[in-house]
């Protein structure tokens, strides 16, 4: 997991504040050749857009609210098995509906390990273990395709689900394939898993050998802090989340020909993170630092005003990388479900460096005047970049 660093956190929140005593949006206008690229684009093509600097656009006011999706349990921390098998993550569950939003990296170097997730029924009755979705991609060292591909597998309509009998004092792997598959060190085992439950249990994620029973082994094998002995803090955090899904409205509308603007969400300050409770250590209030795992539902008001030149403007949607001084931290890529569709962002590279290059997701047509358009998107903080990632909204002549 990566996010911005605290002077980085804190530059940002100066930059809202200010947003926010500003009354109107600043105006800024396109090039010819800028205006060019966004009408040839398709979704997911990256497109420069060097016309303005990204950081002074103003901060769009939105309401980030929860709402009664899922529960979220996160299981990221520590994001390294630095000091060998263990239990990254053991919850209590009630019946309910359930996400898991899983990132690891395998270690020691010298052995091929199992990184797996368990339900342990510890009652008297069956439980009924249903996975609506389940997407478990191959491990792999080139993190950033495979948080793509984890994200589009868990924005794409779900397949069929899988249900599971899970007898007392038993236990059942939430993806079978995972929980024999080998890795080596430095591949990023990943997924997003998504289930329910009719009677309490027990939620595990633990490294392991390949062929040990991952069952004994959740009852064995060390019980990990979050930061281990003599390392440093790795992992966005776990643990067990009431709700992992938030609803994202505007506060006044969007106006395009007030100029370009951005929406900012999981930055730890505007939109504070989520905090939850840890199992293992029995601590409330833990943080998820960057979110993720959860699932922004956008629902954004615009109207498509007429330019200074007495054309009526549209609206294009873009994703881009905040710049910081750490260069290790100017990348990033992602997916969203914009308009019932899923974009990869960028399509046909493996991710996007920042200013001035953007990702497009989608162009909003001008609406009649008086009338008033509504961008509805359903995003979720791209694992392996960092945050946050501003999403632009910039007018320009269809």
């Amino acid at each position: 997991m990566r996010f911005s660093s605290a002077a980085a956190r804190a530059a940002l929140l100066a930059g809202l504040c200010s947003a926010a005593r500003a009354q109107t949006l600043a105006p800024a206008a396109l090039s010819t050749g800028t205006e060019a690229r966004l009408r040839a684009a398709r979704p997911g093509d990256v497109v420069a857009v060097p016309d303005f600097a990204f950081d002074s656009l103003p901060v769009l006011p939105l309401n980030v609210s929860p709402n009664d999706g899922r529960a979220l349990l996160l299981s990221d921390a520590p994001e390294y098995f630095r000091t060998g098998d263990g239990v990254s993550l053991q919850e209590t569950l009630a019946p309910g509906a359930y996400r898991l939003y899983l990132y690891h990296v395998a270690r020691p170097w010298d052995a091929v390990k199992t990184i797996t997730a368990i339900l342990e029924n510890t009652g008297a009755k069956p439980v009924r273990l249903t996975v609506t979705r389940s997407v478990f991609p191959d491990p792999s060292t080139d993190y950033f395709s495979l948080a793509k591909t984890v994200l589009k597998g868990w924005l794409d309509p779900p397949g069929a689900s899988r249900t599971a009998l899970v007898p007392p004092r038993g236990w059942a792997p939430l993806e079978p394939r995972m929980d024999h598959l080998g890795t080596s060190s430095d591949a990023l085992v990943h997924g997003v898993f998504e289930f329910e439950i009719d009677q309490p249990a027990r939620l595990s994620v633990l490294q392991k050998k390949p062929n040990q029973d991952s069952g004994a082994a959740a009852s064995s094998l060390p019980k990990l802090p979050m930061v281990l002995p003599g390392q440093h803090e790795s992992g966005a955090g776990r643990g067990l989340f009431r709700t992992g899904d938030l609803d994202v409205s505007d506060g006044p509308i969007y106006d395009s020909a007030q100029g370009p603007a951005q929406v900012i969400v999981a930055d730890g300050a505007s939109d504070p993170w989520i905090v939850g409770r840890d199992g293992i250590t029995g601590t409330d209030g833990v943080a998820d630092k960057g979110n993720y795992g959860t699932l922004y539902n956008f629902r954004v008001r615009y109207r498509t005003s007429a330019s200074a030149s007495g054309s009526r403007l549209g609206v294009a949607l873009l994703f881009t990388s905040r710049r910081t001084k750490d260069s290790s931290c100017n990348v990033a890529a992602g997916v969203v479900r914009a308009e019932g569709e899923t974009v990869v962002l960028p399509s046909q590279a493996a991710t996007i460096d920042g200013e001035p290059d953007t990702v497009l997701i989608r162009r909003y047509a001008p609406v009649a005047d008086g009338a008033t358009g509504v961008i509805t998107l359903t995003y979720s903080p791209p694992g392996a970049s960092c945050l946050p990632t501003p999403l632009l909204l910039v007018p320009y002549r269809p």
